[in-house]
């Protein structure tokens, strides 16, 4: 490990578990950065007025605000392994969480906490390639969907990421998964999912949305 990614890593792990001042500011700039690629991929879900999302990895909550205004009748979860990044989704979605329209809380995606059958759609926006299990993750959110319910994984296109002079930053440094699609398509349907649909953003990005297949079946699983 060089010694440039020794002084970078500490800093730059705040884009997978933002802590603390430097956390914040990561936060801010995620909210503000992010957008463009949020917007379209919330665009390729489709939501009722009465729903019930989840969202995993909810950092500064933008996304959280952007769904209750979908779902003017239903409610808006969040869920995020930092403290901090709950507090400031929590900050942002102030009126919400006292109307009880959201309900934000600190946990991962392998342990979801809530019921089978929650929820009617789950997104995860730029998160996945920092969760350490793919197969208990993807099950967790199975388990939490109504049969029928929609999962949403919208990434950076991190092949993308490990290209050019910048070469393995971000794998190195953030300490980040770079798999293809074909890879998350496939422990999509591991997990139980059918119809799974993918699909690249122009200037960078893609969309990757799974259904909630027949019932969650958990011999298959081991769960």
């Amino acid at each position: 490990m060089g010694i440039l990614t020794k002084i970078l890593r500490p800093v730059f792990r705040n884009a997978a578990r933002p802590s603390g001042p430097v956390g914040r500011v990561f936060l801010a700039m995620m909210n503000r950065g992010h957008t463009p690629l949020s917007k379209w991929g919330l665009a390729r879900l489709e939501t009722g007025p009465d729903f019930h999302v989840l969202d995993i990895g909810c950092g500064g909550g933008k996304n959280i605000a952007r769904l209750l205004e979908r779902i003017p009748l239903g409610k808006v979860f969040g869920l995020d392994i930092s403290p901090t990044s709950v507090k400031a989704s929590v900050s942002l979605n102030r009126k919400a969480v006292l109307d009880g329209r959201a309900d934000i809380r600190q946990g991962g995606s392998d342990g979801i906490p809530w019921p089978d059958g929650s929820f009617d759609a789950v997104t995860a926006f730029e998160t996945v390639y920092f969760w350490p299990d793919w197969p208990a993750s993807f099950a967790e959110v199975r388990r939490v969907l109504k049969q029928g319910g929609t999962f949403l994984i919208c990434n950076s296109s991190t092949r993308t990421l490990s290209q050019g002079p910048s070469a393995g930053f971000w794998t190195e440094v953030v300490d980040l998964k770079d798999p293809p699609s074909e890879e998350i398509c496939e422990a999509l349907d591991e997990a139980g999912f059918g119809n799974i649909f993918t699909e690249a953003r122009e200037g960078g990005g893609m969309v990757l949305r799974g259904v909630a297949a027949g019932w969650f079946q958990k011999e298959r699983h081991g769960r």
